[in-house]
């Protein structure tokens, strides 16, 4: 007999031997969670949390006034945004407008000077420039 047997004799146990008693032993066998277990289990919490929820109508109030709220912040943003938006643009206006005065004061400056001492060609563009100034601001004189 080799060393690993005497071992087994030892103890009254042959490894040799077939378990003819294993049919004796009950064996429950335990498997992990399936996906149509885990589904039931989920669907039925989820059922009662849900219908928790539904039934304490405080929750749902609280809710909807929460949603009102975030709504009526959202549009009073919106309103600031646009007035914001307003002002810009009236600035932007009356910047334009101030341009323009003061463009129409310097042209009707340099149309109203004499250019008379000027030289020939600097003379030319003179009467070039009051042109277009006439046209620009349509002066009749």
């Amino acid at each position: 007999m080799s060393q690993g047997n005497s071992d087994s004799v030892h103890i009254g146990l042959d490894l040799n031997d077939e378990a003819a008693d294993s049919e004796d032993v009950d064996v429950q066998e335990v498997a992990p969670i399936g996906r149509d277990r885990t589904k039931k289990k989920a669907s039925s919490s989820g059922a009662h949390s849900e219908t928790s929820i539904a039934g304490d109508s405080s929750l749902v109030d609280r809710e909807l006034e929460l949603e009102d709220q975030k709504r009526r912040e959202l549009g009073e943003l919106e309103r600031l945004k646009i007035a914001q938006r307003d002002k810009e643009l009236d600035l932007q206006q009356k910047m334009f407008e101030f341009q323009q005065q003061q463009k129409w004061e310097e042209d009707i400056k340099y149309y109203n000077e004499d250019h008379e001492h000027l030289t020939e060609s600097a003379l030319f563009t003179a009467l070039m420039l009051k042109k277009k100034i006439k046209e620009r601001w349509n002066l009749y004189y």
